[in-house]
């Protein structure tokens, strides 16, 4: 398993800044960050993929429904 930082999520596309993310979170639109000490949070990978993948899938059947 491989967990992202808040660089790592940049480096994939999602620039959002913690407190940001701390709203999705909270509102259930984001995956929910694993605590790795301290003050310190972290993104597990496959889950922000899964996220981005859903991202697209949302986009493709919008596009869809609205050429049909």
């Amino acid at each position: 398993m491989k967990i992202l930082g808040i660089d790592d999520l940049r480096e994939k596309g999602i620039p959002f800044c913690r407190q940001y993310l701390h709203k999705l979170v909270k509102r259930g639109e984001f995956p929910p960050p694993i605590k790795i000490g301290g003050q310190r949070n972290a993104w597990v990978e496959s889950e922000i993929d899964a996220y981005l993948k859903s991202r697209l899938i949302r986009r493709d059947e919008t596009k869809m429904a609205s050429s049909g």
